[in-house]
């Protein structure tokens, strides 16, 4: 058995979407040596340029010089290859892309030839099962889902779920690695949808069928969970701030998971997502945003 009790220095980043830069940042700004992978020149360049963006204006509100600010961004590399993750030493791995467990599979299946046994791996996954996942890692132990939320700069929870054959000390090292980033990490059991969004999507897709069904329209469906519920943001506006291809893509887990026609995707969702109405993202969805 591995000793997985080190201190984690050096992260490694699979994914320059938005979730993948926004992880990348948090430990930049950490402290940590960041190295991003992603298999798209094209991905990885806007990606290059963004993070650079998000760090310049971290330091500015932050009064950094310009030299503190160099200096942040010359702890992170971008690449295309994932030998980077051996030449720079990562010991922990997450990675952030396209929720379609075939696509995680073939990135774990790559990450696996460039680092040893002792690097822990983790998935940023909102919903797919960690076990099943765990099946493409050699060492399973060493692996776990570590869910950060969008936007992850504002959002100070991570949900951590372990499978079946985790070992201990890896939960234990990334709970505290978690709190030395000065995010809330909460242990959760594999199970379809964790604990987040177990919860919020049903939520999102009830207010979804209440609009199938003419029962109110979608100002007052948020209005009154606002107001009368004390959330932040209404189901409706939540959805689209989420991407109602990735509330669909969640339903559809949890609709097959469970069995369960409270899961099913409202029909006003499927309909904008396969429209291409995803929104806030294209700019239109429950709402438009032009």
């Amino acid at each position: 058995m591995p000793n997985f009790m080190c201190e984690i220095k050096s992260i490694g980043v699979i994914g320059s979407g938005a979730m993948g830069l926004g992880i990348a940042e948090h430990f930049l700004i950490s402290g940590y040596n960041v190295s991003v992978i992603d298999s798209q020149l094209e991905n990885l360049n806007k990606g290059f340029f963004l993070l650079k963006e998000k760090i310049n204006k971290y330091g500015i509100k932050n009064k950094l010089s310009s030299q503190e600010i160099e200096s942040i961004l010359d702890r992170c590399l971008f690449s295309t290859s994932y030998s980077l993750l051996k030449d720079r030493d990562v010991n922990f791995v997450i990675e952030a892309v396209y929720e379609d467990i075939e696509v995680k599979s073939k990135v774990f299946e790559s990450v696996v030839q460039y680092v040893d046994e002792k690097v822990i791996l983790a998935t940023n996954t909102s919903s797919l099962s960690i076990e099943e996942l765990a099946g493409f890692v050699q060492s399973p132990e060493r692996f776990l889902g570590v869910h950060f939320f969008n936007p992850v700069k504002h959002m100070p929870l991570v949900e951590i779920i372990p499978h079946s054959l985790t070992h201990i000390d890896v939960i234990q090292i990334v709970k505290s690695l978690i709190s030395n980033t000065q995010k809330v990490g909460v242990v959760c059991k594999d199970s379809p949808g964790f604990i987040v969004n177990k919860l919020l999507i049903p939520m999102i897709n009830q207010a979804g069928q209440m609009l199938d069904k003419g029962i109110a329209c979608p100002q007052d469906i948020d209005r009154a969970m606002t107001l009368g519920a004390k959330i932040p943001m209404g189901p409706l506006k939540l959805a689209d701030f989420i991407g109602l291809d990735i509330v669909v893509a969640i339903q559809n887990i949890l609709y097959h998971e469970e069995k369960n026609d409270y899961y099913k995707p409202a029909k006003c969702f499927a309909s904008l997502v396969e429209k291409g109405c995803l929104g806030l993202k294209t700019k239109k969805g429950i709402y438009d945003y032009e």
